[in-house]
């Protein structure tokens, strides 16, 4: 059962791209401290993108500039996440980008979709 329903995923993921999805871990960064820091470098063959804050710290995210307090997408301890994809968000998910954290050592998890 789960095997035919892969198949459907991935039939669907082909069909809407033209081509083969590889999702993968971006490697770039998986920690950020208060200071910005590059978590996923630009890459336009990334049409999805997943961050998900896996401390118990808050962590600021942002495209294409430096990352604040102040002026960041916030990702909430223990789960916040975000979901970016090109045909609902246009480039963004190819955009290089920032993150700060509240605090030192926070963990997440970000994960590309990539084509070609």
């Amino acid at each position: 059962m789960v095997q035919s329903y892969a198949k459907t995923v991935y039939a669907f993921l082909r069909e809407k791209y033209g081509q083969e999805m590889d999702w993968r871990e971006i490697e770039d960064a998986n920690d950020v401290d208060a200071t910005d820091k590059i978590i996923a470098r630009e890459n336009p063959n990334r049409a999805a993108l997943i961050i998900v804050n896996v401390s118990t710290g808050t962590i600021y995210l942002r495209p294409r500039k430096p990352a604040t307090t102040s002026a960041g997408i916030v990702l909430v301890p223990s789960g916040g996440s975000i979901s970016i994809s090109a045909p609902e968000d246009g480039p963004l998910a190819a955009y290089e980008w920032h993150a700060i954290g509240s605090a030192g050592n926070l963990a997440f998890l970000a994960i590309g979709g990539h084509i070609g």
